[in-house]
């Protein structure tokens, strides 16, 4: 499983240095030595042209394993988040100061994507059992 990765480019660190040279040294890592599978955990978003470096960078990342000769899971979550890094940090400041608004909001967006989610899986169901 590969896991690493940055949110935000410091000093000695880039985006392609942590996700793109990490997937191309992983895969000849992998091999070379025989490895039957690489996970790798990934960001929603993620597309090598997207105009986000982060994302883009995540993207050619992607596609760097994914040309390996060695299977690949990409699995692609909202945020990752470790103790002491800057979107912790972030988020840390901004539930702080207050801005439960937006949580509230979040919430609310995915209790309706849920409901549209359970109407279609309802309808395909009543259209499944219709037929004859």
């Amino acid at each position: 499983m590969h896991f690493v990765g940055i949110l935000k480019e410091v000093d000695g660190t880039s985006y392609a240095s942590a996700h793109e040279e990490s997937c191309r040294a992983l895969a000849d890592a992998a091999t070379r030595g025989g490895l039957g599978r690489i996970v790798y955990l990934s960001i929603v978003g993620s597309h090598p042209d997207s105009p986000n470096s982060c994302l883009a960078s995540k993207g050619r990342a992607e596609q760097i394993l994914l040309a390996a000769k060695v299977p690949v899971c990409v699995l692609r979550v909202p945020m990752v988040l470790g103790p002491g890094d800057f979107a912790s940090w972030s988020l840390r400041k901004q539930a702080r100061s207050q801005l439960v608004a937006l949580v509230l909001f979040e919430a609310f967006v995915a209790a309706r994507i849920a409901l549209r989610l359970w109407l279609l899986a309802s309808q395909l169901e009543l259209q499944s059992s219709a037929r004859p």
